[in-house]
């Protein structure tokens, strides 16, 4: 989906699943304000098209940006997109700057490869900073290309995984998520993880944290 303008089979049986679940929540008295959306990585991203097909809220973590697009690309929608400063997969997208040339070039709220829905970044900042100077030697020679991959692998394990989130979001993993998947450093945004999603956009907000289509 990265390289190519095509939608993966694995969206599209994601959009089936939930067309199933629609269906057994209506059977059982409830409405599609009662169904909400999340995932992980892939989860997140299968997540995020879910809701940009259909309209249900929920929450992603750490997802790249979508080939699909709608009109207004979900910035009233109660979906959101929780992104780890310099997590490489969050940034696979045209709405995000950093891993351009490396990607389509950078269009604030959209582009070719939008992230659906409004952005709250957490973590730290300056962990953007490696991703940024790495992403510059993509395509300038076989050497700059592998010092750019060997940065976004690093960058991943570091800011990608669960226990990162889990630590800057102040929350406490499910046991099902071992907690050292990940690093934990930067800021705590104390709170969050009781937070509903219109108060985590608000809080974004006035951190400066809030990117919207």
């Amino acid at each position: 989906m990265i390289f190519t303008d095509r939608t993966p089979q694995a969206f599209t049986d994601s959009l089936a699943f939930e067309g199933q679940v629609e269906a057994a929540a209506a059977e059982q008295g409830y409405s599609t304000s009662d169904i909400f959306v999340t995932g992980h990585s892939l989860g997140g991203w299968e997540a995020e098209y879910v809701a940009q097909q259909t309209g249900l809220g929920g929450i992603g973590f750490e997802s790249p940006g979508i080939n699909t697009t709608v009109p207004g690309n979900g910035a009233e929608s109660g979906f959101i997109n929780i992104e780890t400063y310099g997590d490489p997969v969050a940034y696979l997208s045209t709405d995000l700057p950093a891993l351009q040339p490396f990607m389509p070039a950078y269009v604030p709220g959209g582009g070719s490869k939008p992230h659906y829905g409004s952005i709250v970044l957490i973590g730290d900042p300056n962990a953007l900073t490696p991703l940024i100077n790495a992403s510059s030697l993509w395509g300038t020679s076989l050497i700059g290309d592998v010092i750019f991959v060997v940065d976004f692998l690093g960058n991943f394990f570091e800011h990608h995984l669960p226990g990162m989130q889990a630590y800057n979001l102040d929350v406490s993993p499910d046991p099902g998520v071992v907690p050292w998947l990940g690093a934990t450093t930067g800021p705590v945004e104390s709170g969050y993880g009781a937070l509903t999603i219109p108060q985590i956009k608000q809080a974004a907000s006035q951190a400066g944290t809030l990117i919207t289509p």
